[in-house]
This record gives C-alpha cells, sequence and structure tokens, in this order.
C-alpha cells in the first residue's frame, strides 16, 4: 500500500479535514441529500436522473479522495524507483487532489 505525499499530510494536519465518509445519497421526490451521519453534508434540489447522479458522485467524494491519494503515491514511486519521470495523469490526478484538499501545487 502506498503513503501519503509528505505535503499532503502537512496540509491535512494545518487544514480543516471535510467530514468523514462514508457518505450517503438519501434520493427523493424533493432533491438528493447527501448525508454522513449524523450530519447532512449538501443537497442537491433537484429530482431526476441527473440530480441522482450529481448526488451519488459527490456521495463517492471521500472514498474517491482516498483512492486517488493511494493510486498517485504508488504509482510515482514506482516510476521515482525506476528512474522515470511520472506520467501526466498522475499530474492531473495531484491537481484533483489539491482542489479537494484546498491545497496548492
Amino acid at each position: 500500500t502506498g503513503t501519503l505525499f509528505p505535503y499532503t499530510t502537512l496540509f491535512r494536519s494545518i487544514m480543516p479535514k471535510h467530514s468523514p465518509g462514508p457518505w450517503t445519497a438519501l434520493i427523493s421526490d424533493r432533491g438528493v441529500l447527501i448525508d454522513s451521519a449524523p450530519a447532512m453534508i449538501a443537497k442537491v434540489p433537484f429530482s431526476g436522473e441527473q440530480a441522482e447522479a450529481d448526488g451519488r458522485l459527490i456521495a463517492a467524494a471521500p472514498d474517491l479522495l482516498a483512492a486517488l491519494e493511494v493510486v498517485v503515491a504508488d504509482w510515482t514511486a514506482q516510476f521515482e524507483r525506476n528512474g522515470h519521470k511520472a506520467p501526466a495523469w498522475c499530474k492531473q490526478a495531484r491537481a484533483a487532489i489539491a482542489k479537494a484538499t484546498g491545497e496548492t501545487l
């Protein structure tokens, strides 16, 4: 298993963290509530397929972030160990992590 980049650990130690997962998308005819018991995280105020898809994506955010951090750490370490530069998708993934955590690259 990979470890977090040192800068990720540093920024997470000095900035507020998001509400812990798991988050759940609760779908009703009034919209989609994103819940992390006991608190509501967000509300998508519309109903329908797009609102449900948006709600599921938002609810998956903590899991997606954690998985992406591990994947980027593992792959970057492998590339560097073999003397190669990490591919462009690693840079894209680090930018997405930074966007989610509020860090700057």
